[in-house]
Order: structure tokens, then sequence, then C-alpha cells
């Protein structure tokens, strides 16, 4: 079972580095101009309002070339510091419960009764790609972010364009002939947002040396109880060469900055395994 969670939940991230020239976006297309600076500085704006998000029993819907698996979860954020996810079986039977945390990463499996102490690099052994909570999080909080962070690239090194009458950042300028150079080790973050709400819905990697591609699309936008917009529907879909995989999520209920929360607590009587 927590093999098809780590697979469902896991993105790829490596390493970027880069340079960028400042622009600022002409009106010609009804979009309001303004350069790289005041687009990042407008979409943190957006996203400081949310200090922890509950979502109550989301469908999730996973299908790859191997295996497909539907289930309910609940899960909850507290930004910055956990992720945690509660994992359901029909008739809302626990199977299992993890926690996130910027370090680590902890599975209870209810049905083994044991304990795995692990982090993000395990993501690496067991399937040659990295990962970190950064991305986890501004996955699941539909937040623009830089792919790169731990590189010291942030959102304000990325290119600003216009593409079909949105917003798009972009890791690397399009026309480069360096796109996939050695020095940029073959990734591009892209995503897009929207002109008058500024909710990104559609984020993109793609890593040619690898022949590896994931496109993420949120949908479904609701109002939420603190009046923010916040997308019920986020699917994701992939592939590695001829592999292909696809995962969707449908929030039943979001609560911003409530009071519930999920806890994690580890049975004396459940076997323990460090990884």
């Amino acid at each position: 079972m927590k093999n098809r969670i780590f697979i469902i939940l896991y993105v790829i991230v490596i390493s970027f580095s880069g340079c960028k020239s400042k622009k600022v976006l002409s009106d010609s297309m009804g979009i309001i101009p303004m350069d790289e600076t005041e687009l990042v500085q407008t979409l943190e704006k957006n996203s400081n309002d949310v200090e922890s998000i509950f979502f109550r029993k989301s469908l999730v819907e996973f299908k790859s070339d191997e295996i497909s698996h539907t289930f309910r979860a609940n899960i909850y954020i507290e930004k910055d510091v956990v992720i945690r996810m509660s994992i359901l079986a029909p008739m809302g039977i626990e199977v299992a419960r993890i926690s996130m945390k910027p370090d680590s990463v902890t599975i209870i499996n209810r049905m083994g009764r044991n304990v795995v102490y692990t982090d993000f690099d395990e993501v690496k052994r067991k399937f040659g790609v990295e990962a970190d909570f950064n991305t986890f999080q501004s996955l699941l909080l539909n937040h623009a972010f830089s792919f790169f962070e731990n590189k010291g690239i942030s959102l304000y090194d990325y290119h600003l364009g216009i593409e079909k009458g949105q917003y798009k950042l972009s890791s690397v300028k399009e026309k480069s002939n360096s796109l996939f150079s050695d020095e940029k080790q073959g990734i591009w973050h892209k995503m897009w947002i929207q002109p008058r709400s500024f909710q990104v819905n559609r984020i993109s990697f793609n890593e040619l040396e690898k022949n590896l591609v994931l496109d993420v699309l949120y949908d479904e936008f609701t109002e939420t109880n603190t009046g923010q917009l916040f997308p019920k529907k986020m699917s994701v879909t992939g592939n590695k060469g001829l592999k292909k995989l696809s995962l969707d999520i449908t929030h039943s209920d979001i609560d911003v900055n409530g009071l519930e929360s999920i806890s994690f607590q580890v049975s004396d009587k459940y076997e323990k395994i460090y990884r």
C-alpha cells in the first residue's frame, strides 16, 4: 500500500541554475502590464492568507500502466510545517496515515501494524527521482513556486511571458539554445496564471534527458470559507518514455484556517522500521 502512495504523491525535482532579464508585459492582449517582480509579489500576497487547510474525504484516482487505484483521503496542511494524510478504504476504514515534514516522512501502516520512519531521499533510492516538502505543499496549495529554491533560484529569477491570454512564468527562456545544457541539467518548469484572479491553473515539468513530462491542471475554482478562490479538482498527467500515469484529486470539502486537523500518534505496539 505504501509503495502505491509514494508513486501517487511524488514528483520530479532536480537542480537548475541560470539568469534572466527583466521585461514588462504589453497590455495589447487586455492583460495588465507588469514585470516579473510585480507579478511574483501579487502571487505571494494571494498565498499568504493560508496558514492551514483541511481537505475532507477527497477522492483520489490513480492510474498507470501497472496499477489502477481509487480511494478517499483526508489531507491537512499546516503551511511550511507539516502535511498529513489519512488514507481511507471503502466504508471509511483508515488503512494508512502519513506525516511529511521538511526533513522527514513517517508512514503508519494500519493493516501491517507497523510504522516506517524515512525521508525524501527514499524516493530517489526507490524511484530514481528527487522530491521535497516544498514541491508537494505548493502543488496541493495551488501556489506558484520555484522548483529550484534549494539551489538559490527564487520565483523572482523566472522569466515572464504571455500565452493564450495568460501570464506564464518559465524557469528557462523559451528560445534559449542552451535550454537543456549541462549547466541547466535538463529541466523546464512552467506555470500559467489567470490575469484577473491571479490563480495558477496549470503547472508543467519537462525533462528531456529522461524523456519525462508532467502536467498539472487545476479546475472548478470555488470560494472557500475565507472568501478565497481554490480549485476543487487537481489533475496530473505524465509520461516517462512510453509509460503513462494519471492522478485526479477531487475535494468535496475545503476548510481554510480552521481549528480541525489530523492528529499523528504512533502506537507502542506497532513495529518500528527505520529506512
